[in-house]
């Protein structure tokens, strides 16, 4: 009969008569792999399989034998482990000893398998019934007198203890612990519904604290006395004080020092009390009203007040002050920009916006309201008056010195003329009333217009402290100045101006070159129609190729009002062939002369050939004259 190995431990059993001469090794083999069946085995999965066999051999060291057994390898899913041959019915502690976090499931046959998480060892038992074996928790209920623990317990379902239990480490406790007489730890009394502590109490986690009251209220209480409460009203979050005219206080620390942040006052219907600023984001809104009747915003650059559904009023004890740094205070109407006022160099400037639109002065006479003065934009700022404008208390005293100015009157509307007078007061003698200057004029429905013109006039003592005015200067409505009673147009000053002038000297002919010069000073002066000319100035390196015609002057400040209009006198040195010392307007130009008259007595012009050429300083002319223009 042969050999079989049909026993839990795959021993090889012989047969009758069989190894003769060999039974003793067989005997020793047998031996040692029963003592392998009490010892510590491992075995490495594939990496990262889902599943795995271990066949004990026959006959044959194996460490599926092994009554510990530990595996090994690295897992990236759970693995399923079969446990052959299905006939083995033996006890193993099993390890996960594996890497990547993930359980193995022992299984045998078609039975019950057993799932080890990593890191645990479990006890385990095949049943070896063949195709349908199962795997058995060997301590699914593990039953035993005293349970000593060393180091930590960890329980992942019920735990029942009808005496007293020790646990002289951490007890980790997953599933209930049910306590009828209530758990004291240390100090600390948790009995039915109350947990009592008689010292501080402190709770302590390493991540959230959730409070979850199904009655909605979480109540804050001091020595059995409630004085506060957060609520779940509607999902709304409530924070009540509870005791009547008890404020809410938000209070920390600045700088080491203890401060309360913000007050809400229950004795003043909640008003919040701020103990510094209030900020908000960009875009915020801070709203008043029930109806937002008043918000303040910024948008990040630009701030803003909204009174939205009424007046805004500025009501304080002393000065108001607007203070734009950009120099513009601006008046809009629904969005619209209407006037502003304008910081122009430290002075102030009123701009009404619109085109055409007019600046009103208005005022309460007697119970009427009236615009007294009136700014008309499409007038080019006429001003109009309504009765009169007082400025000052002006006076003249005897030595008939002048003292300060009032006016008095205005422009009527309609077609009636009107008049402004600006006039002084005696104090020596009668206190009357003089006439210092009279605006005289008459209006029109379309316009305003001076018919009479501006006359200023003086006060003149007569050496008996008696005063007289005598008529000194007119301003004509026609244009023009006129002095001392003379009223006639013709006799007006009406213009008059200085400046300076660039001359230009060139030729008449082609190419008309402009030759590089020094101007030394050149300056006119202009009382009417007369212009008068002084200048010197002085060619350099001339270059003349090319040119033809005579020698002129461009540049004047005035165009002349015809040919020959003026003349100039011409005092000349330096390198001319024939030195000018006259000339003549022409247009906008001076055409020099080099004698009075030829022998057939016409005016002769200084041809371009007098022009000195070459470097240096050269052709220099001391020009001054006068001549007319209709500028």
């Amino acid at each position: 009969m042969a050999s079989v190995y049909t026993n839990d431990l795959r021993l090889e059993e012989i047969g009758s008569g069989e190894q003769s001469g060999t039974w003793g090794d067989t005997t020793n083999t047998n031996l040692e792999l029963i003592a392998e069946a009490f010892s510590f085995g491992t075995e490495a999965i594939t990496t990262n399989a889902d599943t795995h066999t271990t066949t004990i051999a026959d006959g044959a060291t194996d460490p599926g034998r092994s009554m510990f057994l530990k595996y090994t390898g690295t897992l990236d899913s759970a693995c399923t482990i079969t446990i052959a041959p299905n006939t083995v019915s033996k006890l193993w502690f099993i390890e996960n000893g594996t890497s990547g976090s993930q359980n193995i499931l022992i299984s045998q046959g078609s039975g019950a398998n057993i799932t080890i998480p990593p890191g645990d060892t479990k006890a385990i038992y095949s049943d070896g019934a063949g195709s349908g074996a199962a795997m058995v928790d060997a301590f699914a209920s593990l039953s035993v007198v005293d349970l000593k623990v060393q180091d930590d317990l960890t329980v992942t379902d019920d735990v029942a203890i009808g005496g007293l239990a020790t646990v002289g480490g951490t007890l980790a406790v997953t599933g209930v612990v049910t306590a009828n007489a209530g758990v004291v730890v240390d100090e600390m009394t948790l009995d039915a519904d109350t947990l009592t502590a008689t010292d501080t109490f402190t709770i302590d986690a390493a991540g959230d604290i959730t409070l979850d009251a199904d009655g909605a209220d979480i109540r804050l209480s001091d020595a059995g006395t409630q004085f506060g409460k957060f609520t779940n009203s509607s999902s709304d979050f409530v924070i009540s004080s509870s005791v009547n005219d008890k404020d809410i206080k938000f209070a920390g620390a600045d700088g080491g020092a203890d401060i309360t942040a913000l007050t809400l006052d229950m004795s003043d219907a909640g008003t919040a009390i701020f103990n510094h600023d209030a900020k908000f984001p960009d875009n915020a809104y801070l709203q008043m009203g029930a109806g937002s009747d008043l918000s303040i915003n910024s948008d990040g650059t630009n701030g803003r007040i909204f009174a939205d559904n009424g007046n805004l009023t500025f009501d304080v004890a002393s000065t108001i002050t607007l203070d734009a740094d950009g120099g513009y205070i601006w008046f809009n109407d629904g969005g619209t920009t209407i006037a502003y006022f304008q910081n122009e160099s430290t002075d102030l400037s009123i701009n009404v916006h619109n085109q055409d639109r007019d600046i009103f002065f208005k005022g309460n006479d007697g119970g009427a309201a009236i615009t007294a003065l009136t700014l008309d934009m499409s007038e080019n700022g006429a001003t109009n008056f309504r009765g009169d404008m007082l400025i000052g208390q002006g006076k003249v005293a005897a030595t008939s010195t002048v003292g300060s100015l009032g006016i008095h009157g205005g422009l009527t509307g309609g077609a009636t003329p009107g008049r402004i007078q600006i006039f002084g007061k005696s104090t020596d003698n009668t206190g009357a009333t003089y006439e210092i200057a009279r605006i005289e004029g008459k209006s029109t429905s379309a316009s305003y217009s001076l018919s009479g013109g501006i006359t200023f006039l003086t006060a003149v003592n007569d050496g008996s402290n008696n005063l007289t005015l005598a008529e000194k200067v007119r301003i004509l409505d026609t244009g023009g100045i006129t002095f001392n009673g003379d009223t006639a147009t013709a006799n007006a000053l009406n213009d008059y101006e200085e400046g300076t002038w660039t001359p230009v000297i060139t030729t008449s002919g082609a190419p008309n070159t402009a030759f590089t010069q020094y101007n030394d000073g050149a300056f006119y002066t202009k009382v009417g129609n007369q212009v008068f000319l002084s200048g010197m100035f002085r060619t350099n390196g001339v270059t003349i190729a090319g040119a033809s015609g005579h020698v002129i002057v461009t540049g004047l400040p005035f165009a002349s009002s015809n040919a020959n209009s003026g003349g100039v006198n011409i005092n000349s040195s330096g390198g001319w062939t024939a030195s000018p010392h006259a000339g003549y307007t022409s247009s906008s130009q001076i055409q020099l002369t080099y004698q009075l008259l030829s022998s057939s007595q016409d005016i002769v012009s200084l041809p371009y050939t007098a022009l000195a050429t070459g470097s240096g300083l050269k052709n220099l002319i001391h020009i001054f004259g006068t001549y007319r223009t209709d500028s």
